[in-house]
């Protein structure tokens, strides 16, 4: 019905920019408070040592420890309005939100739920607790050899070396979607715990407060201490929240072992101004993960479950959870399961290095690399949404075959090193790329092995055949990045005190980059590799005078892809009836630039206080989809500070 649309004002289009300029739509109305409060805690231990064993041969060797601990609260209240209708524009290329019936600044909209059923499904409240152990050892031993053969200098170095590494992640998660006030009525925004006054000139470069409604805001403390200590209210779990529990917290709990062992030889020659290096590397890699999977068939239950279900119910649906909960707890769903991998890879690096006269500097290299997956993108959880008391076809899939993405590259630069501390130096480089990681969403068909085995699993009735739309990280196809860097670096030591002490450091990368997608409608697709941005760039004023360091950083970020689409009707929607390029809804990070501000202060020469600023003028993070008119969300940080003193021994 797009051309009644159109006819009646309700939607305007642009056929030039193939955008939507203005669309009525019906929307709800929600304010959400969130706090959190971080515990950290690291502790590291290292030993080594170096030993000459004769003029030639020498040997070191480090053995070292460390346990990082990490745990924090989450509290967050979220009140809801009911629908509203509302006009969406663009205006001179920036999104514009026009509030029909003025009920975005009504504070008493913002509501939540009540025990006893009315205003059901607004708002909720959390109270969410993580816990994270992460385990590192290790202990690596290198020998070198120096000899002189024929008035080549010749150097050669072994190594083998070991990485043990052991993570666990818990969420322990409470969402109460309802609260019992004991007939004070129903809690909204206008009440004393919450409201603080409106909220204003939140999008200053995007438009006023007519452009953007925004309406009441929380007072942030009185929230805070409200959601900690509720007094005679009482929050209320309903059967969804128990849920949530179960496909938020406990089945994204994990427990990863990651064992690495390693072997290098590199050989050294140096002749005249010429220097060359030759070197080889071999690791294996083994990963342990331990996760949950929820139970769908009887016999999987424990016995004392079973012995309390009617002989009727061998398909355990969602409906049943919250029985098992009150009786036998949340993890009688749940079952352990363990997965292993390992694997081998081998790298190599060819450099050369040759100086001439006194103050350039030209090096080349051919090199081979490779990037692990994350920790999180390899843990092998199969979450399956739930809507009501049933599955859904929708799945988050496990990614636990995810390969690490191997990179052979050709750099070369010149570099010319001042005379008195600093350089100017030019660089390009090429990578040749197998297999960047990126998110897939895919749709299987019902004659597809996996959603035959996903059916099976999550639906009780064996001839629902449904299709699944499915989730997960996983390979690309080869890719390729060029480029090429500028830098420069000079402290200023020639200058009258106390100007001596300045310096300025200053580089640029630009970047040409391309991955080839591998999934449905886009195969064989290329499209800029994924968080790669094109500009990349740095300046850093500097001032080193009187035990003072103060360092002023502007960091620029070109955009970059963050996300694509790869399946779904709505592909063949953009190509086959708008007639536009399926990576239109594409999600981009837009441009962003920052200022960030370090201070030290050396008192003694074992000791440094410290402050220090990132994004000290609170720049936005921006995503699209698509192009820049097309904003899909905007992301206010605030500046974070570091305050603390640093020891040396």
């Amino acid at each position: 019905f797009l051309d009644e649309a159109i006819q009646l004002g309700s939607i305007a289009y642009d056929e030039a920019s193939k955008t939507y300029t203005s669309i009525d739509m019906e929307s709800n109305a929600q304010k959400t408070l969130q706090s959190t409060v971080t515990e950290d805690s690291i502790l590291t231990y290292q030993v080594g040592g170096k030993h000459q064993l004769g003029d030639a041969l020498s040997i070191d060797y480090m053995f070292y420890q460390s346990e990082a601990d990490k745990n924090w609260n989450e509290r967050q209240l979220q009140l809801e309005g009911e629908d509203f209708d509302l006009r969406l524009m663009v205006v001179d290329g920036r999104p514009v939100i026009r509030d029909k019936g003025d009920k975005l600044t009504r504070t008493e909209i913002y509501r939540i739920s009540d025990n006893e059923g009315f205003n059901s499904n607004l708002g909720s409240i959390e109270n969410n607790l993580f816990m994270s152990e992460d385990k590192r050892s290790g202990a690596e031993i290198n020998v070198e050899l120096e000899s002189n053969w024929f008035g080549l200098q010749w150097k050669t170095k072994a190594g083998w070396a070991v990485d043990f590494r052991d993570k666990a992640f818990i969420r322990d998660f409470n969402q109460f979607s309802r609260v019992d006030t004991g007939g004070l009525g129903v809690l909204t925004l206008a009440d004393e715990p919450f409201f603080g006054g409106e909220l204003s000139g939140f999008l200053p470069d995007y438009g006023d407060v007519e452009d953007y409604p925004f309406g009441p805001k929380f007072d942030a403390a009185a929230t805070q201490a409200f959601i900690g200590d509720s007094g005679d209210i009482e929050f209320v779990q309903t059967d969804d929240d128990l849920t949530l529990a179960v496909t938020d917290a406990i089945l994204k709990n994990f427990d990863a072992e990651e064992d690495i062992t390693a072997a290098y030889l590199m050989q050294t020659l140096k002749w005249k101004d010429w220097e060359f290096i030759a070197g080889f590397r071999w690791e294996q890699t083994k990963n342990t993960f331990t996760t949950n999977r929820v139970i769908t068939q009887r016999e999987d239950l424990a016995e004392e479950v079973q012995a309390v279900l009617p002989a009727s119910f061998q398909f355990i649906q969602p409906r049943f959870w919250s029985s098992l909960f009150k009786n036998f707890g949340e993890e009688s769903v749940i079952q352990s399961i363990k997965s292993e991998r390992t694997y081998d890879n081998a790298m190599y690096a060819f450099h050369a290095n040759r100086r001439m006269g006194d103050n350039w500097v030209a090096r080349a290299a051919i090199t081979k690399t490779i990037a692990r997956p994350k920790y999180t993108d390899l843990v092998p959880r199969e979450i399956v949404d739930i809507s009501g008391a049933r599955f859904t076809d929708n799945a988050e899939l496990p990614a636990f075959e995810l390969k690490p993405m191997t990179s052979v590259n050709f750099d070369a630069s010149l570099s010319y090193y001042f005379k008195s501390f600093g350089l100017v130096s030019v660089a390009a480089f090429h990578k040749k790329l197998d297999g960047p990681i990126y998110d897939e969403i895919r749709t299987l068909g019902p004659a597809d092995p996996l959603a035959q085995e996903l059916t099976a699993r999550y639906f009780s009735n064996p001839l629902e055949s449904p299709e699944w739309n499915t989730e997960r990280k996983t390979n690309a196809g080869a890719g390729t990045i060029t480029g090429f860097e500028i830098s420069f670096e000079k402290r200023f030591t020639k200058l009258p005190s106390p100007f001596d002490g300045l310096g300025l450091q200053a580089n640029a990368t630009f970047v040409d980059s391309e991955v080839e997608l591998l999934a449905e409608q886009r195969e064989g697709e290329k499209v800029p590799l994924f968080l790669q941005s094109d500009k990349i760039a740095n300046v850093s004023l500097s001032y080193e005078k009187y035990k003072f360091f103060v360092r002023l950083s502007w960091v620029f970020r070109g955009k970059y892809l963050d996300d694509s689409i790869v399946a779904g009707d709505f592909i063949e929607d953009l190509k086959n009836k708008l007639e536009i390029p399926a990576n239109s809804l594409d999600t981009w990070v837009n441009d962003f630039s920052r200022l960030d501000l370090l201070v030290e202060y050396r008192p003694f020469n074992w000791m440094v206080v410290f402050v220090e600023g990132t994004n000290i003028t609170n720049e936005p993070l921006e995503k699209f989809q698509g192009t820049p008119s097309r904003l899909a969300s905007i992301q206010f940080t605030e500046p974070l500070y570091f305050i603390g003193v640093k020891f040396s021994l």
